[in-house]
């Protein structure tokens, strides 16, 4: 049958011929024979999908790309790690007004890592170990001070010997209610009633030495 479109009956039939598959026909119910108008036929057309060359490609983002893409998945927690590796290190560097040093023996993980199965556990055990490292240690505590009579009737006044007495809505703080200019006045640094109770004796001390009864007015007289 030649390609055209032929009525008849109840249906219409169109007749493509396609180079590769010969003729097809293409059948259209609801169209009335000849004695009855017969519509319009849109002629179809027969797309194909271009498929790429090594199946789907690759998502580039979401929970699938991390399967995919085992590279991006360890160079994602690499960096993570390497983030909390060397906050100590920049903060410390920050708080003392120097330029923060540069972590070279994590780059060092990260840029040979991507190619190592066993890459992750690696790294995250030596980063683990850089980030202990590199954490400050603690001070030693103060040693005991022999603290005279007349400083511990002020201490037992002014806050009942506590350490961490916080008194006048915050302002006077720790054993002695230090102010906190006062307090850093004679050395101290940080919260007054966070130190522990040798350093206040010490500071407390100093106060007293140097300025006398008089800084603490109601129970230093």
């Amino acid at each position: 049958m030649p390609a055209g479109t032929y009525t008849g009956g109840a249906s219409v039939t169109l007749v493509t011929e396609l180079p590769d598959r010969g003729p097809t026909l293409t059948r259209r119910a609801g169209h009335r024979g000849p004695d009855g108008p017969t519509g319009s036929l849109v002629p179809r057309t027969r797309t194909r999908r271009k498929k790429r060359a090594g199946g789907r490609p690759p998502p580039a983002c979401g929970p699938e790309a991390w399967e995919v893409h085992p590279a991006m998945r360890k160079l994602t927690l690499l960096t993570a790690l390497l983030i909390a590796a060397a906050a100590p290190a920049v903060a410390l560097a920050v708080e003392a007004g120097e330029q923060a040093p540069e972590p070279r023996g994590a780059v060092t993980l990260v840029a040979h890592s991507l190619g190592d199965p066993l890459a992750v556990h690696e790294a995250r055990r030596a980063l683990r170990t850089a980030h202990r490292r590199a954490r400050p240690p603690k001070p030693p505590e103060p040693e005991p001070v022999a603290v005279p009579a007349h400083l511990q009737a002020i201490a037992q006044c002014e806050s009942g010997g506590d350490p961490t007495a916080i008194g006048g809505g915050g302002l006077y703080r720790g054993k002695y209610q230090f102010h906190v200019d006062t307090w850093r006045s004679v050395g101290g640094s940080g919260d007054p009633a966070a130190a522990p109770e040798a350093e206040q004796d010490r500071r407390a001390i100093i106060l007293y030495e140097r300025s006398g009864p008089g800084q603490w007015p109601v129970c230093g007289a």
